[in-house]
């Protein structure tokens, strides 16, 4: 019953409390003087008072920023190319081999020409990127196209849309075939490298390497050049030239024994 009391009583004080303040409040807003008006607004300005806009003279040593922008739009502008492949041997393997052409220092912008597109008399006609120095590969299929080619040619650069230049492939293949002595251990994985041509990587053409059993041989094509077979585990390495012989015999190449695991 005390608590009861209490409560009544602290809630009825609350509300004589907020009377007061609420009472105060209406006293002092009824005493307080309205608010001063907003100053007008200024008057529009009419467009033919405005001085007219003029452009800053140019900063002497400062580049143009739309000279990158018209060099761009160069770019699009086709550059036209014509590549021409002598005869190709017979025996070749023709379903995935092809022409690729693309930037001579970054290998970017490839584009890959299947034999098929060309005409009848081993040429296409067409349009490459209009800046930088062009690479002209031939290859036996399109991922070798960069470091596993089979001939190439940097053909000189000419300004868009002016006459075209004719590009012939300088195509010399052969199909080299490598053997090993009777009497000598299984040779391989060997290594194939170009000695005229550090960018030729014949690991491209050659996954697992150039593998040579005693009296047996296997074939590969190759382009014009000299190269070099070698054992990284071994001692000695041979050279060969292409075109050259049919058959090389690899008897400077020593390959270490295979262990024998028990």
């Amino acid at each position: 019953m005390p608590i009861r009391l209490f409560a009544t009583l602290l809630l009825a004080f609350l509300f004589a409390v907020a009377a007061v303040v609420l009472g105060y409040a209406g006293m002092v807003a009824w005493r307080r003087p309205p608010l001063p008006e907003a100053a007008p607004l200024p008057a529009p300005v009419q467009s033919d008072a405005l001085p007219r806009v003029e452009r800053l003279p140019p900063v002497p040593g400062f580049d143009d920023p739309f000279a990158s922008v018209a060099a761009v739009a160069r770019r699009v502008l086709p550059r036209p190319l014509a590549i021409e492949l002598p005869e190709l041997p017979v025996d070749f393997p023709r379903e995935r081999a092809g022409v690729a052409v693309f930037h001579a220092a970054t290998g970017a912008d490839l584009l890959w020409l299947p034999l098929a597109a060309f005409d009848a008399a081993r040429r296409w006609r067409g349009a490459a990127p209009a800046e930088g120095p062009l690479r002209i590969t031939f290859a036996a299929q399109p991922e070798f196209a960069v470091h596993g080619f089979l001939a190439r040619s940097e053909p000189a650069p000419s300004g868009s849309g002016g006459t075209e230049a004719i590009t012939v492939l300088p195509l010399h293949l052969q199909e080299v075939r490598f053997g090993a002595p009777q009497d000598e251990p299984p040779l391989g994985p060997l290594r194939l490298q170009r000695r005229d041509d550090p960018e030729w990587f014949g690991a491209t053409v050659l996954p697992t390497g150039l593998q040579v059993e005693p009296g047996g041989s296997c074939s590969l094509w190759l382009g014009a050049g000299t190269y070099v077979v070698s054992d990284p585990r071994g001692q000695g390495q041979q050279e060969f030239t292409v075109p050259g012989p049919e058959t090389v015999w690899l008897t400077a190449v020593r390959t270490p024994p295979r262990s024998r695991r028990s």
